[in-house]
This record gives C-alpha cells, structure tokens and sequence, in this order.
C-alpha cells in the first residue's frame, strides 16, 4: 500500500494490450512523453471529505487558485490560465462553455476513484482547452465484489459537517454504485485583517455552504465482447460570498446546479475495439446580490456524440481513430438572446513500439470546425526511449488551441464575435530515474508559446472589450522524487516536489504597454511541497508541507501577495470494519491569502468516522 504513484505513459507490452483493450482510454495510450502524474487511490480516500481544489492543492503540482473555502477554485497548469487546463469525466471534457472554467469547489472527492494529472499540451487527443494539460477523473467497475457498503460522517471546526453513504452491488454481469453525499459549514474563522489599521482580528461573515447531490453508475457486460455504462451525476450548491478585507459586509450569494449523464458502449473484436459514447450535461447558476437589487440567472447545456476506434495493427502498432460533435447552448442576462455552437472534431493517433518495449513513439492530429469556421490543425509527437533499467527520456510536442468562450464572444458589454481561437506550441523533455518501489525521480523542462491569447482591455474610449492582443510565453522545469522504505511494520514514504514557473506577456495591446514582458498575475515562479507518510499495520500518520512563492495581483507587476507556507497533518487509525481520522490543517496558523483580498482560515480541524463491510 502506497500514498503516491506516478503514472507511466509508456507502452505496454504487446500481449497485455489486448488483455486490458476495453478498459484503456486515449490518455493512457497515446500521451507518450508527457508528464502524467496518478493520484493514488490511498490517498484518494484520505482526502473523501474534501473538494478536488483541496487535494490537487497540496498533492500534486497544479497551482489552485482558491477565494475562501467552498468558494471558487480554478486551476493552473505550467504557468496557463484556469481555461487552459481540460477537465475530463470519464472522457468528457466538463469545461463549461460561457466561461471555460470548471469550478473544482464543486468536484467532491467523495465521487471519485481514479485521479490522473496531464501535464502539458494535449489538444490532439482532447480538443480545445487542453493548452497547460488536462486532469482526468474516472471510475472504474470491479466485477464479482459482491455487496459493498460504507457510510462516512465529518465534523470539524467552523460548523463543518459532511455525511456520505456508498452501496455497491458487484455481480459477473452487472455492477450498480450509488454515492450521496451531504455537505454544509459556516465558514465562519477567525483572521487577521491586514487591509485595516492595526491588523484586528475579525469573523468571516456571509460566507456559509451547503452542498448535496449523488453520483449513480452502472455497468452492464453483455457478454464478453461487449459493455455498456451508465452514469448520473447530480450536485447542487448553495453559497454565500463573504466580504473582502477591505468591505464591511455582503449580502451575495450564489446557486449551482449540475446535472450530468453519461453513456458509453464497448465492442471488442479480434483487433479492433469500438466505442459509442454519449453525454448531457445541465448547469444553472443564479447569483443574487440584494445590495444592488440584482438577480443574475445563466443555464448552459451541452450534448456530446463520440465515437472511436481502436484498431492493433501489428503487434507493436496501434491506431486510434475518432469522430466528435459537441452542441452548446447558453442562456443569461449578459446576452442579448441564447447562444448555440456546434462542434465537430476529427481525431488520430499511430502509435507505434519496439519489439522489446525499448521505446515507443505516438503521432497524433485533430482538425475541429467550429460552426462554420476551422480551428488551427493541431498535430503532436510523443516519445519515450528505456535508456537502461533504470533511466527512461520521454519528449513531446504539440499543437495546442482554445476557442473563445461565449462570454468572449456574445457579452452585451464588451464580448466580440469575431474573435480568433487562442493557438500555440508546447514542447517538454523530461528524463525519470527508477530504482523499484525504492525510488522514484523525474525532471522535466517545458516551453509553451501561446498567440492570439485573449485578453479583456479598455479601448480609447474607456470601454473593455475582449480581443485577440496578447502573446504569452510559459517556460520552466518540474522536480519530483518519491521513495518508499520499510523497516519491520512500518512504511516510511517521503515525497517532493518543485516548480520554477515563468510566465510573461511577449505582445501586448494598447494600454497595456506596462506588462510586457512581465510575469502573469497569480502564477508563482515557484512552489515546492515536500511530504512524509508513516503507516504501521492499520495507523497512518501523513505530513505535508508546501510553500507557495510570490503572485502578482497587478499586470505591471508592482503589487504583490507574499511567500507563504503550510502544513497539514492527518492521522488515521483502522479498528475492524471502522476507521478514525482526524487532520488538522494550517497547522503552523499562518495568516495568508492566495487571492488578494480574500482572507483564509487559520489552524482548523475536521475528524471522520467511517463504517465499511
């Protein structure tokens, strides 16, 4: 039993591609040369009472970008912008279609079992959005477990209450899982207010959460050849949106609601494996602020059609071939009437491997129309060479795009139909030393230059609009080692990892002369997380220890948030068929905020109990 693991993109021996044929997806397949980083299903279950902005922010190396707990948070990957990072479902991409983002407060731990983070550019295999990398989260089924119940319960400080229950029922033919999950808190800590004379302490105010939904899949094997799922995943959330340090009070708040239904057939023959999947997906968003008598209401929808083949040429051959047509439909008060975009991508991918898995090497290209327009053409190449048991080179270049948001396109003040997709290049060569289970180490340098970004700007006279202004070049290197030990009973399994991130603006528009060549705002040139787990039998002690380096809040970079550090502790202990947990977060209490303006929580707890046969 291991806290981490890193994902290998390299390939599988020839005769273990059949065997997992039906199970495998395009990222694992056909990502060579990117850095993919696994989140392990140990920790997964450490974090169940957390959001997915939690976990990534302290185990992995995506910058989250957070207001306040149970607020907003959005991603960022190698110094892009939160639309620049792909959230895939079981396949399908969740970035939502007015303003590009997913809303990672909104992505509870509780429903997830399988976690992988993409670094890197991936438009070939996923499409727009996916310019900094893609994070994936899948369930997968285990046939012939028979019956599997746990119930989870949560308390902890700020009125922090969560409640889960899990039942699974896992026959030969047929797996059938169902997650409910309750959430609320008061949020209401203590901090520091630096933004007023003599830095009193004050109460978080109107910044309360409830959070309620469930996610129902089932999986049905036809026969040997053939299975069919389906998932509903339903969350709704209801949030007030406290004051900043230097407002006395807010009356705002914001609804959620996210409906989303997924379908996906499996057929497998001699060589080739078919795929048909569908999707909808349903979100509604209603902001109301009674201080300026303003009730904001935006629904979007989404349908999805894909289908694809995978189709094992030779045995060290394998070709992926694919046709997707996306519908989006939105509604709000910022446009003059509802917005629709049609989608249609086509998509390959060769990949081809040395007889002796020694190296492999993957060509990947999409061509997508969006309407009556073509995107950029976006081919990639990916490699990876064994050097000798114990040194492997991986390498990857792409094309990278992101088509404009209908917030960028159709916004009654500001928004400009005729904008142009984003569109670039991104390139990383990475080097991973591994020693078994002993040690593990990878070092990877990225570049990425980004044309056509856009950018929100005043005009001559005043008013802002969106336009295609911007250049924006991302460069830096990605350290990581892990290693696990073990002395008698006790495990002992350490990790680290570092980012040096620099992030500018090459090309910039009028009135924006003083960021050129700055550093974008919120992307730290640096971060490094360092953490240590001790289990013995059935106790597990867990440490992690980040530090977040300087961020700017302005473009012409002369203000600034400072360094700060953090430290989480949690314990755990398994008696029977209960487990206890208990985690104390901000340990070292320090006082910092990750947005400007927007105060954190100080040293808090929460403690678990679960119930699992």
């Amino acid at each position: 039993m291991a806290f981490f693991a890193f994902g290998q993109a390299g390939s599988l021996p020839p005769q273990a591609l059949k065997e997992v044929f039906i199970q495998a997806n395009r990222l694992h397949y056909f990502s060579s040369g990117n850095h993919l980083q696994k989140i392990d299903s140990t920790l997964l279950k450490n974090f169940q009472i957390n959001n997915l902005a939690d976990l990534l922010a302290s185990q992995s190396q995506v910058f989250i970008k957070s207001y306040g707990l149970g607020s907003l948070a959005t991603p960022s990957l190698r110094g892009t912008g939160a639309s620049h990072t792909a959230v895939l479902w079981n396949g399908f991409n969740l970035q939502n279609s007015m303003n590009g983002n997913v809303d990672f407060a909104l992505l509870p731990v509780f429903f997830l079992e399988n976690a992988h983070i993409q670094h890197g550019g991936a438009g070939a295999l996923f499409g727009s959005g996916a310019v900094g990398g893609a994070i994936h989260l899948n369930n997968t089924p285990e046939f012939r477990k028979g019956l599997q119940f746990s119930a989870s319960l949560s308390a902890g400080s700020f009125a922090d209450f969560m409640q889960g229950i899990k039942l699974k029922i896992s026959k030969e033919k047929f797996v059938s899982s169902l997650k409910l999950l309750h959430h609320t808190a008061q949020n209401n800590f203590s901090f520091i207010n630096i933004a007023k004379f003599g830095k009193p302490t004050e109460k978080q105010s109107n910044s309360a959460f409830s959070q309620y939904g469930f996610l129902q899949e089932n999986y049905f094997k036809i026969n040997d050849n053939q299975q069919l799922d389906l998932q509903i995943w339903y969350l709704n959330a209801d949030r007030q949106i406290p004051p900043t340090l230097t407002t006395s009070e807010s009356k705002a708040s914001q609804q959620d609601e996210s409906l989303r239904l997924t379908s996906n057939w499996q057929l497998r023959r001699k060589i080739v494996t078919y795929f048909v999947r569908a999707a909808f997906f349903k979100e509604k968003l209603v902001y109301q602020n009674p201080d300026i008598q303003l009730t904001a209401l935006s629904k979007a929808n989404t349908w999805i059609g894909e289908t694809e083949s995978k189709i094992q040429l030779s045995p060290y051959q394998l070709l992926n071939i694919g046709l997707n047509h996306t519908y989006f439909q939105a509604e709000t008060d910022g446009y003059r009437a509802g917005k629709i975009q049609h989608r249609t991508s086509l998509f390959f991918s060769h990949k081809i491997s040395s007889p002796k898995d020694t190296w492999n090497m993957v060509i990947g290209l999409r061509k997508e129309l969006i309407d009556k327009h073509f995107a950029p053409f976006t081919p990639s190449l990916g490699f990876e060479k064994v050097l000798n048991p114990n040194w492997t080179l991986k390498g990857n270049i792409a094309k990278t795009y992101r088509v404009p948001t209908f917030n960028d396109l159709y916004w009654q003040d500001g928004g400009n139909p005729n904008l142009r997709p984003e569109d670039g290049w991104s390139g990383e060569i990475g080097i991973e030393y591994g020693l078994g289970k002993n040690l593990h180490t990878r070092f990877t340098a990225f570049n990425s230059l980004i044309d056509n970004w856009i950018a929100w700007l005043p005009n001559s006279q005043g008013r802002w609009s969106a336009n295609n202004v911007l250049q924006v070049w991302s460069r830096g290197v990605e350290l990581s080692a892990k290693s696990s030990l073990t002395w008698h009973d006790l495990q002992i399994q350490p990790k680290i990892m570092y980012n040096y991130v620099i992030s500018t603006n090459q090309q910039i528009g009028r009135g924006d002369e003083q960021s050129l060549y700055k550093q974008l705002i919120y992307v730290p040139k640096h971060t490094a997380q360092a953490s240590l787990s001790l289990i013995y039998k059935n106790l597990q002690i867990f440490y992690n220890h980040s530090i977040i380096g300087e961020r700017f809040t302005t473009s012409d970079n002369t203000q600034k948030l400072p360094v700060f550090t953090l430290g989480n502790l949690s314990i755990s202990q398994k008696i029977k068929y209960f487990s206890f947990q208990v985690q104390v977060n901000n340990l070292w209490n320090v006082s910092y905020q990750q947005i400007a303006f927007r105060p954190m929580p100080m040293r808090n707890w929460v403690g678990v109990v679960s119930y699992q046969f």
